[in-house]
């Protein structure tokens, strides 16, 4: 590879098929320096092809939050965002109450696993609360809540008060992911 480059398309040419499959290492996790920290941090990517500014982002998260110490926020790529929190009940609570909204484009959080990478997380999935109503008492089953969250996407929750002797109002209520 030690000819002249005379100009950026030979040299992309070039460099096209370069790899280096030959020697893979297996690397080991530092689980100190990773893991302890990871469960204060979320990762967050706007649905838009609109850049949005991280001030922003900093001013609307902030607020609609209400979180008891501050959240520092830093930009991973154009409306990708890593927010990390002071405690676990400031980012489970961001985590937990969504959706969000920023300047009308849904924010997607996730929790971001400390085996991958940025580009291996997942942001087209994502979660909501789904009512139902005028299901009738006796088809309140967690079988069919299932059926049911299984026409949206996939059930990952249903909440405690739709059975039991809560079971009397008007809807039920269950979580799902589904392909945003």
């Amino acid at each position: 590879m030690d000819l002249p480059v005379d100009n950026i398309s030979q040299l992309i040419s070039q460099t096209a098929t370069l790899c280096c499959d030959k020697d893979s290492l297996e690397l080991a996790p530092d689980p100190e320096s990773v893991v302890n920290a990871s469960h204060l941090f979320l990762v967050g990517k706007l649905v838009t092809d609109k850049v949005v500014n991280i001030q922003a982002i900093k001013a609307v998260m902030s607020r609609a939050w209400f979180l008891k110490q501050g959240v520092s926020t830093s930009c991973l790529a154009p409306n990708t965002f890593l927010f990390g929190f002071s405690n676990c009940n400031d980012r489970n609570g961001a985590l937990n109450t969504g959706p969000w909204s920023i300047s009308g484009f849904y924010l997607v959080l996730k929790v971001w696993p400390p085996s991958l990478v940025l580009d291996e997380i997942i942001f087209t999935l994502s979660s909501f609360w789904v009512q139902v109503h005028g299901l009738p008492p006796n088809r309140r089953s967690h079988d069919n809540l299932l059926k049911i969250g299984a026409i949206i996407g996939k059930l990952i929750v249903s909440d405690s008060s739709t059975f039991g002797p809560l079971m009397w109002r008007k809807f039920v209520r269950f979580k799902v992911e589904f392909n945003i």
